[in-house]
């Protein structure tokens, strides 16, 4: 049975009338009728005993028991969503990796506005779902058919050491094997591979930490490094990575949040120093 079904038999089972349960329904009276009839036919009993008043079968009893109990779950729903619409409102998830946030955080702030963002920072990339998360700061290539994205730009990239380092200066930090096989960081190549090291790290904002304690040279995104006094860059890296702003491919969510995906896309293009 439908939910239109079942409250039309618990309108009738209420008012023991056919015309009351339409004025209370909104519907006509021959509607309420026609439905009380294919009803009874479906189910090859009568719901109602016929006189000068309708009089409720136990059937027709027990779905108007379960029509009360199915409102209140209604209400409860209607409640719940009424919620998420107002949270989805005020608030914007968006996910990104470590290295990232940064870049993404400083583009915050110059185009801060009242929307309140949630950030998810994980190198797993996460399925983008409206009301779950709304946007992701990837590296990566062209966006699949359920994203659609905006191509920023290619980060910059280059070599960097201490200015006064405490090892010498032929010494390197070394990304780990699983950072070289990752497409999105292919300049790290440019790291010998037998080069002379003295620490591995597996992130690169631990390469960048290692690189300010003058543990040797390291290859990273220029942004990581924007104007610290206490490095030096000392080669440039050809090689950069394609950044992408995504969002779900869907009208209704590109409606409702482009104000937003628009100005954080050129602060972010803005960022002094990123781009090759």
């Amino acid at each position: 049975m439908t939910w239109d079904e079942i409250a039309t038999v618990a309108a009738v089972v209420r008012t023991k009338s056919l015309l009351s349960a339409a004025k209370e329904l909104g519907i006509r009276h021959s509607s309420v009728s026609r439905r009380i009839a294919a009803i009874e036919t479906q189910l090859g009993e009568p719901l109602f005993l016929r006189g000068r008043r309708l009089t409720p079968t136990a059937i027709a009893r027990e779905i108007e028991s379960h029509a009360g109990a199915m409102a209140i779950a209604a209400r409860h729903l209607d409640t719940a969503l009424s919620a998420r619409r107002a949270k989805r409102g005020a608030e914007v998830v968006i996910t990104t990796s470590d290295a990232l946030a940064p870049l993404l955080l400083r583009a915050l702030a110059r185009g801060a506005d009242d929307t309140k963002v949630r950030l998810v920072v994980t190198d797993e990339e996460l399925e983008l779902e409206p009301g779950a998360v709304d946007m992701a700061l990837r590296p990566t290539g062209a966006p699949r058919r359920s994203l659609r994205g905006r191509r920023l730009g290619t980060l910059a990239v280059g070599v960097y050491q201490r200015k006064t380092p405490r090892l010498r200066r032929g010494s390197w930090i070394l990304p780990s094997d699983a950072m070289r096989k990752r497409m999105s960081m292919r300049w790290l190549r440019e790291v010998p591979e037998a080069a002379d090291s003295v620490v591995e790290c597996d992130n690169l904002l631990a390469m960048r930490d290692a690189c300010l304690a003058g543990l040797g040279r390291c290859v990273l995104p220029a942004f990581l490094v924007l104007d610290d006094p206490r490095i030096e860059q000392v080669a440039v890296v050809e090689e950069g990575t394609p950044i992408w702003l995504f969002v779900p491919a869907t009208t209704q969510v590109e409606g409702t949040q482009r104000p937003f995906v628009d100005a954080l896309a050129r602060e972010l293009k803005a960022e002094r120093g990123a781009w090759r």
